[in-house]
């Protein structure tokens, strides 16, 4: 790695949650990158493609656990003042500037003009014309952070996959499998890197299941999304705050209290399947 330029711009490791890193990190480095001459990366294996097309370097770091809230990675806690001694022996101070995920604290995307400080690329190529997918699937599986509450239970994602399976659409399950299921019948996608699956997402017609990381990387592949919610303001916040080409979404939120007391949400299938309906070119009875 060369860092001998008159000014760099040392960014990373984001450790905190994927649909934070996409809104409210990756484009407000793609920004801030344009007034450096020399930009070094660190970020998850996989996500290489959110910071390629700016990052001079890019450095693979995987964190050993994944508690992540927000911007935050409980477990992660003394690895960014281990990366600051690393990257200050190596080049002089006063051409290296650090930027970590919690010194700046991304809160600031709730400001009216969070889509001014950051640059959004759109990932995978569209084709409108011919798909190969009708509907991925994002089963959330996962007790990270307590939110168990905002999974899609096995038995009702298996329901709906069956009866779209039946009526002859193409399923593909995406997400990680340490925190999403594979429904059997459907293509396994999990696991795959964020190239990958924007190419996939690029195929496809829409994306389906509780509001988590994937779909929100939907919105930035332009995918039609329907999601659900325990809490009104994530509704808001993936129909506008976090969708900066205003990609096609249907929500489906509960009210707050299942939030407040950690009560299972899951819409009627019937809902579900109307909203799917809307971005389907067959439709479903």
């Amino acid at each position: 790695m060369n860092t001998n330029h008159s000014k760099t711009l040392f960014a990373g490791p984001w450790v905190g949650e994927f649909g934070w890193e996409l809104f409210a990190w990756h484009g407000f480095l793609r920004k801030l990158s344009k007034k450096y001459d020399h930009t070094v990366m660190a970020c998850r294996t996989g996500h290489n493609l959110l910071y390629e097309d700016f990052a001079d370097d890019i450095i693979n770091y995987d964190p050993e656990f994944e508690d992540t809230n927000m911007w935050i990675n409980y477990g992660e806690s003394g690895f960014h003042r281990d990366f600051h001694k690393y990257y200050t022996a190596h080049v002089p101070e006063s051409k290296l500037t650090i930027v970590q995920f919690d010194s700046y604290k991304s809160r600031w995307w709730i400001d009216e003009k969070w889509n001014n400080r950051q640059d959004f690329m759109s990932f995978g190529t569209i084709n409108e014309t011919k798909k190969k997918f009708d509907i991925l699937m994002i089963v959330r599986d996962t007790d990270k952070c307590f939110t168990w509450f905002r999974n899609w239970p096995e038995s009702h994602a298996t329901q709906f996959a069956s009866l779209m399976l039946s009526r002859g659409f193409t399923i593909v399950c995406v997400g990680k499998s340490d925190s999403a299921k594979w429904i059997p019948g459907t293509w396994d996608a999990r696991d795959l890197p964020l190239d990958r699956l924007a190419n996939l997402m690029a195929d496809a017609r829409v994306i389906v299941g509780p509001q988590c990381g994937p779909t929100h990387f939907a919105s930035l592949c332009l995918l039609p999304q329907v999601c659900w919610q325990t809490k009104s303001e994530h509704a808001t916040r993936v129909e506008t705050k976090w969708n900066p080409f205003h990609t096609p979404t249907i929500t489906l939120p509960s009210d707050d209290s299942y939030w407040k007391y950690h009560k299972m949400w899951t819409p009627p299938m019937e809902d579900i399947i109307s909203s799917v309906n809307t971005f389907l070119t067959r439709r479903i009875l």
